[in-house]
């Protein structure tokens, strides 16, 4: 922050004030989330495969251990989303897509100019 340098400066204000707020929100959001998701959300399905159900009802082999399963099942639904769901997405948005990142770039281009 004492630089007579703007960019440099101003950045040295913001690390100044990110840091310490970046602290706080770690620390008091963090835990309460944490204990949300335990009670509330991890006992949930995923992708309609219940956590609870185990080797032997789904016929699989019983050496796979239940947590094997389950990480399956969460790479079938990461690989469910981003194969269908946002490909879909992308292709269907393509073209606003590529005129709002060009008249982003567009923008910055004009803001640069003046740095």
């Amino acid at each position: 922050m004492n630089s007579d340098i703007m960019p440099i400066k101003a950045f040295g204000v913001y690390a100044a004030i990110l840091i310490p707020v970046n602290f706080i929100l770690v620390s008091f959001l963090l835990p309460p989330m944490l204990v949300f998701y335990d009670s509330n959300i991890k006992h949930r399905s995923i992708c309609g495969t219940p956590k609870s159900l185990g080797t032997a009802e789904r016929g699989q082999n019983y050496n796979e251990s239940p947590s094997d399963l389950l990480e399956e099942a969460e790479n079938r639904c990461a690989d469910n989303f981003f194969g269908n769901y946002w490909n879909t997405a992308v292709k269907f948005l393509r073209w606003p897509l590529l005129l709002l990142f060009l008249a982003w770039g567009a923008y910055a281009g004009y803001i640069a100019k003046d740095i």
